[in-house]
């Protein structure tokens, strides 16, 4: 059966990860939902990564599965201008009739401007960017309230784009 919902996301170092399936978790209580790992062909040492993270639009190889479902919940961390794996999956990927909700999650500075750069070049993409979630990484690892309330927030906005497109079917 075609899912309408699929929580897509790439984790270097697992923390990102960590909220994808927490959102995954949370939504697949109440509906079919598919989940899907951005994976890099290569596994670049970190100052590697840290370097194509200054280049804007510089994409690397990924594996990813194909997604079905119309809405994406699209999960990646901030890191200086460029996500490398997301950067990729977006100029690889058909969009163009799917809605996205974007999560990401950070640690330092700056994030406000790189979720509204990220949300603009997804924008050209996709049907609609429904929302975007700033998580800071302190609270996932924690698992602090601010971290819970975010969750729901997502699953809540999930639910209700379904809602205005005919329902969602229940969970296997």
């Amino acid at each position: 059966m075609k899912k309408k919902v699929n929580v897509v996301f790439y984790s270097r170092t697992g923390i990102t990860r960590r909220v994808a399936e927490k959102i995954f978790s949370w939504l697949s209580k109440k509906m079919e939902v598919g989940i899907t790992e951005i994976k890099p062909k290569v596994n670049y040492p970190y100052f590697v990564w840290l370097f194509l993270s200054f280049l804007p639009k510089v994409g690397v190889k990924v594996d990813c599965e194909p997604i079905d479902g119309n809405l994406v919940v699209l999960c990646f961390p901030k890191w200086t201008i460029n996500c490398p794996p997301i950067t990729r999956f977006l100029q690889r990927n058909d969009l163009s009739e799917k809605k996205l909700i974007i999560v990401i999650s950070y640690g330092g500075f700056g994030e406000k401007q790189y979720g509204y750069n990220y949300r603009k070049e997804i924008e050209k993409k996709c049907k609609e960017v429904k929302g975007v979630f700033l998580i800071k990484r302190s609270n996932i690892l924690k698992e602090k309230e601010e971290f819970e309330h975010l969750i729901q927030e997502i699953a809540k906005l999930v639910e209700n784009e379904l809602e205005k497109t005919g329902g969602y079917p229940p969970p296997s």
